[in-house]
């Protein structure tokens, strides 16, 4: 599902299912093929880090170029954790390209480019091929549990007539249980809003508690209406693999940052 490609110095993933779709262009970088030094290293593309900010614009000036997907077309969520979407509409070019308090992008304009910046939140796209529709999600614990990526496909429902069960749904590269460590903190919401269920998403290990969220989001697409057909999940843990990967957990919170990009194309 997942191919790892290489162009260009640029070492970047696309996923089997969405290049099937001939409506949209995606990918998903790696850390590998930029411009950046130190922690950085090399191909950071987060804003919200300490790099240089004229070495961030080179290195996403770099994959536009790569991908077809022109920088000047991204819109980008401000990401702060929460569970509010934003439907990206004609007038998106007064918006600056950053759109404040919200975690998920959806649009059906042709030649928009949807981003957001992960190391080691998932990163999930959607794709509505009968209403030429998309979305893209950041989820993090927090926005997880507050079920951003089925009010995402609510949201595409109400804008675009979108039906879950015509959707293809991609969880890219993030960190996997065998590496996200939680504790009470994080449990105790778990438990009270997926009740019984709850033990599903967690693995226990010497008294620790290992969280699954890849799989706590693919159990929500699949309530949510989504055929688990349609559902898939990268491989990748960007903790386990930080030579490919920026990861938050692995470096302490001083990494930077890789981009997930959808675009639905534009017709003849």
């Amino acid at each position: 599902m997942d191919r790892l490609l290489k162009k260009n110095d640029i070492l970047y993933l696309q996923f089997s299912p969405l290049l099937n779709l001939d409506i949209i262009r995606h990918v998903f970088t790696t850390r590998k093929g930029g411009f950046s030094s130190g922690r950085y290293s090399s191909l950071n593309l987060g804003s919200k880090t300490m790099d240089k900010p004229a070495v961030i614009d080179k290195n996403q000036k770099k994959i536009a170029e790569l991908t077809g997907m022109n920088s000047k077309m991204w819109v980008c969520a401000e990401q702060v954790h929460s569970n509010k979407v934003y439907t990206v509409e004609k007038n998106f070019k007064n918006l600056n390209g950053n759109i404040k308090g919200v975690d998920a992008l959806i649009t059906n304009l042709p030649e928009v480019v949807l981003a957001i910046f992960t190391a080691d939140c998932n990163p999930i796209y959607i794709v509505d091929p009968l209403h030429r529709a998309c979305g893209l999600v950041h989820a993090g614990w927090r926005g997880t549990l507050d079920r951003i990526g089925m009010k995402t496909l609510y949201k595409m429902r109400n804008k675009f007539r979108t039906n879950p069960r015509d959707c293809m749904v991609v969880i890219g590269p993030s960190i996997g249980s065998c590496c996200y460590e939680v504790d009470e903190f994080v449990l105790e919401p778990l438990k009270n809003k997926f009740l019984s269920q709850w033990t599903n998403f967690i693995t226990k290990a010497d008294r620790r508690y290992y969280l699954d969220l890849k799989k706590l989001n693919k159990y929500q697409f699949q309530k949510a209406g989504v055929l688990e057909k349609n559902i898939y999940i990268s491989r990748f843990c960007t903790c386990c693999r930080e030579d490919l990967f920026f990861s938050y957990r692995a470096s302490q919170g001083k990494t930077g940052r890789m981009a997930a990009l959808l675009s639905i194309q534009q017709t003849e």
